[in-house]
């Protein structure tokens, strides 16, 4: 967790967006729970992983037109083949999926990353 922050921090700091992408839900068979989470650059995944595959590359992908829009969102993927909605998953279950977007000028969320490092840090130094 820390190196996910440090890697947000550092993005931040370089005055570029950032969209960290946390399951908060899941149900069935998947290979990533809740708290999982994955860091999302305007060119891509900086650090971390959600739930693989076609999933992971689709969430990636959303990520990346959150940063164009500077916009968060909820969003559920299906894994597992329906009439609905058929992306060519296997894994049988069903995941929620939130994409918090992180403006570099926001000083507030700056203040909570570094908070963040600091945890971990302390901890560290035990």
């Amino acid at each position: 967790m820390k190196r996910l922050l440090t890697i947000i921090q550092d993005t931040l700091l370089r005055k570029q967006p950032v969209v960290l992408v946390t399951i908060v839900g899941s149900t069935g068979s998947t290979l990533r729970g809740a708290g999982s989470r994955m860091a999302v650059g305007a060119e891509g995944c900086l650090y971390g992983t959600i739930v693989g595959g076609i999933s992971e590359h689709l969430a990636e992908e959303e990520a990346k037109t959150l940063i164009r829009e500077k916009r968060s969102q909820m969003k559920a993927y299906i894994l597992h083949p329906t009439e609905e909605a058929d992306i060519g998953a296997v894994c049988g279950g069903d995941v929620s999926v939130y994409f918090q977007y992180l403006d570099p000028d926001d000083k507030g969320i700056g203040q909570v990353i570094q908070a963040g490092i600091g945890c971990f840090t302390a901890r560290e130094n035990l």
